[in-house]
């Protein structure tokens, strides 16, 4: 009696106190269902059908679903599997086998013969597609998306710095990475060097899950604890330009498979504001604007072979056989993540930067106040084309009517509640946000109205823009930084008061950017080229006819919000940058007038020292070594802003220079 009592006891028993562990597979996967890891069956059920051929998804390290030829299904993954080459460097500068990411790729060559350009070219430079390796670009200075270089890349890992021989780069996977437990004998191609030629889609799982554990493996840390935050940080810039010029390199490096500049629009011309050590990732441009910003792809045949990783919802998605746009994943994807019902397991090892070590920034401090305000730009200007545009408010009547102020109005949810933030001119003072200039008058004088009357410009001129014939400009400059960090941006609009020529529906154009000056009076030119920064192109805008005037608003499309939350997700770094004890470049005597010194700090290898102007216009580069003092004369150069960087180990800091006449 006692026993059967016992054992009634035990079937009583909570189902919710069976927990689940987070989990790594050993030699096969283990699998749960849906419902297990707190996932709707139907939402994978209806995921697997839209994706089609073969494929899995995990979550918590179990597999719920698989499909087609199922986990032991082997394909070409092409560029899928470029991002392993960029972990292997990781990995190779934890175990020093190679200094930092700024090494030279010239330097572990031991028989091949660089030329001048090529002997520039870092292993940063082939882990972001932009060696300039057989194009005519200068490394650094334009991105292609360049299997050639990838090739070189491949070699440069797998023969030279681990060694392998030239007809077993597979052999990595023993050497280096035999813990994952590798399942189907996955082979690498030896002549498109270290191409994942035939892997298993359970094998692709098991790389997936690596990186989705910060690239520990049930234990063993296998890279550096920042490194992994740091490869899904480290984006091409929005505004490098693709690669026009063609070239020749060292020496034939062969191909991972495709050209030198695969720069379709839809496809690798993507990679600027989207690439980011060989991964794509959702920040900057917002590859798929519905999925949470951390979320990161490797990447085959531009959409065909995928494995895309969710460290949020700590889910992976894997599949082959048939091409999605970026547009089309979004969809398929973002049903699948609204299918989670529960997170019954806490994430093993989240990607987070390694606060101890980690000296990485992607935004430069401001070193001038103390403060670090992250301003948008919103530049409005005439059609050029259409020769004609409307006139735009500041501030109608004066410096007390605020009913006619320009406004940006931007919504966002923190913390599942949701919040507005409006930004508009100021009342007085003698910084407002709205300026405006024009060809042919200074600010601060009398523009006309349409009817040959004027408009008086108050402060800067408060008044109008924009006469026919004439390329007036009007800027709106915002200070976001007071937006809750971690804010989720969801939508953003410009409203400003309109008054078209006699009822034409008229043209204006806009431009989205960071702020490049701190305006004063003194600071405006008439050439909108110098307020133009990184950010979104010129965006042109037909104005419907207004009856004397009346509010237009303009609301902003995806692209744009995202380009605020990028900009959101700066200030965030700027404030955890400023609660680390971070390596600095220390610059002495700044703000300057002519030349100044740039004291460097204690880093192992060699560093790279670039000097930028407020546009982002390369001015110098240098190779330098630890400790050094730089000095850089600037009698030549104009007044205003400029920003020095320095990588070294893998790493990139900034500071910001004021040079002053």
């Amino acid at each position: 009696m006692g026993k059967f009592l016992l054992i009634v006891f035990c079937l009583l028993l909570p189902i919710s106190t069976m927990a689940l562990d987070y989990t790594f597979p050993g030699t096969t996967w283990e699998t749960k269902t849906a419902a297990e890891v707190g996932m709707d069956a139907g939402a994978v059920n209806t995921a697997a059908t839209q994706l089609g051929g073969s494929g899995a998804i995990m979550r918590y390290g179990y597999v719920i679903k698989t499909w087609g030829n199922g986990l032991g299904a082997k394909t070409d993954w092409a560029s899928s599997g470029k991002p392993v080459f960029s972990f292997l460097v990781w990995k190779a500068i934890k175990d020093g086998k190679v200094p930092s990411f700024e090494t030279l790729v010239k330097d572990i060559y031991t028989t091949e013969t660089f030329n001048e350009k090529d002997s520039k070219i870092t292993l940063y430079h082939l882990a972001h597609m932009t060696s300039g390796w057989s194009r005519g670009e200068q490394p650094g200075d334009a991105y292609s998306y360049n299997d050639y270089a990838i090739n070189l890349y491949g070699k440069t890992v797998f023969h030279h710095i681990f060694k392998t021989s030239g007809s077993t780069p597979t052999a990595i996977f023993q050497s280096e990475l035999s813990m994952l437990n590798f399942e189907h004998n996955p082979t690498l191609d030896a002549s498109k060097v270290g191409r994942f030629t035939n892997v298993s889609v359970g094998d692709i799982g098991r790389m997936a899950h690596l990186f989705l554990n910060n690239g520990n493996w049930n234990g063993t840390q296998l890279i550096g604890k920042g490194d992994m935050a740091h490869m899904l940080s480290q984006v091409v810039p929005a505004s490098m330009p693709l690669s026009t010029l063609d070239g020749t390199p060292s020496f034939d490096s062969g191909t991972l498979g495709g050209g030198d500049a695969q720069n379709a629009a839809n496809q690798g011309g993507l990679g600027p504001g989207s690439y980011s050590y060989n991964f794509w990732i959702n920040k900057g441009k917002r590859l798929w604007s519905s999925l949470d910003t951390n979320v990161f792809q490797g990447n085959g045949h531009f959409g065909r072979e995928n494995y895309t990783v969710f460290p949020k919802e700590q889910l992976i998605v894997i599949h082959y056989g048939n091409t999605f746009t970026n547009s089309q994943m979004n969809t398929r994807y973002s049903s699948l993540v609204n299918g989670i019902t529960s997170n019954p397991v806490e994430p093993l090892n989240p990607i987070t930067a390694d606060t101890s070590t980690d000296t990485s920034t992607t935004t430069p401090p401001d070193t001038t106040s103390g403060t670090d305000p992250v301003y948008l730009n919103i530049i409005v200007s005439n059609d050029v084309a259409a020769g004609y545009g409307p006139w735009f408010s500041s501030m109608e009547n004066g410096d007390n009517d605020v009913t006619h102020r320009p406004t940006l109005t931007i919504n966002y949810t923190n913390n599942g509640t949701q919040g507005t933030k409006t930004y508009s001119r100021p009342i007085g003072g003698d910084n407002p946000l709205m300026y405006f200039i024009a060809d042919d008058q200074s600010e601060g004088n009398f523009y006309d109205k349409p009817d040959g009357s004027k408009y008086q410009s108050h402060k800067y001129g408060d008044a109008m823009l924009i006469k026919n014939g004439m390329n007036r400009i009007g800027f709106f400059k915002c200070n976001i930084s007071d937006l809750p960090p971690n804010s989720t941006i969801t939508g953003a609009s410009l409203k400003m008061w309109v008054d078209t020529h006699e009822g034409k529906s008229d043209a204006i154009v806009i431009n989205i950017s960071r702020c490049l000056v701190d305006w004063k009076k003194t600071s405006i030119t008439k050439s909108i080229s110098n307020y133009r920064g990184t950010g979104i192109t010129d965006i042109p805008i037909e104005i419907t006819s207004q009856q004397k005037g009346s509010f237009w608003t303009w609301n902003w499309n995806a692209n744009l919000v995202s380009y605020i939350q990028e900009m959101a997700d700066e200030i965030v770094s700027i404030q955890s940058q400023k609660e680390k004890n971070i390596p600095t470049i220390d610059v002495h005597s700044n703000p300057f007038s002519s030349g100044l010194s740039i004291s460097l700090p204690d880093f192992q290898g060699m560093g790279k020292l670039t000097i930028f102007d407020a546009q982002g216009t390369k001015l110098l580069e240098e190779r330098v070594n630890s400790s050094e003092v730089f000095n850089w004369n600037a009698t030549n150069r104009p007044a205003g802003v400029y920003f020095a960087e320095l990588r070294f180990e893998g790493k990139q800091i900034q500071n910001k220079l004021m040079l002053i006449k």
